[in-house]
């Protein structure tokens, strides 16, 4: 029964990757996300510098990336009982070796660019809603704005998350390593110059706020 070599689930920057390299090595490759449009995550704002590497590793242009990053030249971490310390990554603290900020709706549309143009079929508004191990290959039963349906492949990438259906579906799931959390972004005008846009991350008890410039 023919069908795609992989199904990657999950649209974000690992399944986009993932997809990307596989489709670059000669795969059939059908990418799913359960959401028709990009929405924001509160996460993966600020990176350090190996993941600007990553990333020009995987395949992304440098003119892509630099419109999706900004270079923050240090963190300056603080704590409740007042200590403070500089945090750099590199020995001159130069915007070669900076972290930087992300726009993380320029990042992840970018990346599903790259995936598509390396050959993978992106579906979006598309949910896994149930694995089947039959005769050596995988059924993905998946639903679309249209209905439901299914894919036979010989491979599935469950790059949905830390609540991934697929390690649900496959029993290999395990417990988070951290209790329920609540996570909150706001974005607010930065009014310090440019030049001294320090990320800031504030240790509170049992909770912490990180402000990181970004595009």
């Amino acid at each position: 029964m023919s069908g795609p070599d992989a199904v990657v689930v999950g649209g974000g920057p690992a399944g986009a990757i993932a997809g990307a390299l596989l489709a670059r090595r000669g795969h059939d490759v059908i990418l799913i996300d359960r959401s028709p449009a990009w929405r924001w995550h509160a996460c993966g704002v600020f990176a350090s510098p190996a993941a600007v590497t990553a990333l020009q590793r995987a395949g992304l242009d440098g003119a892509t990336l630099s419109t999706a990053k900004r270079p923050i030249p240090a963190m300056r971490v603080e704590v409740v009982g007042g200590s403070t310390f500089r945090l750099t990554y590199g020995d001159d603290g130069s915007l070669s070796h900076a972290a930087v900020g992300f726009d993380r709706q320029a990042l992840d549309l970018a990346l599903l660019r790259m995936a598509e143009q390396a050959g993978v079929e992106v579906r979006r508004g598309t949910a896994l809603t149930e694995l089947e191990l039959e005769s050596g290959r995988i059924r993905v039963r998946i639903r679309e704005p249209l209905g439901t349906g299914s894919l036979m492949t010989r491979a599935v990438i469950g790059a949905d998350g830390v609540r991934s259906t697929v390690a649900r579906q496959m029993g290999v799931n395990r417990p988070p390593r951290l209790g329920k959390r609540v996570g909150l972004t706001f974005h607010v005008t930065d009014p310090r110059p440019a030049a001294d846009r320090d990320a800031r991350m504030v240790i509170l008890d049992g909770a912490y706020c990180g402000l990181a410039p970004v595009p």
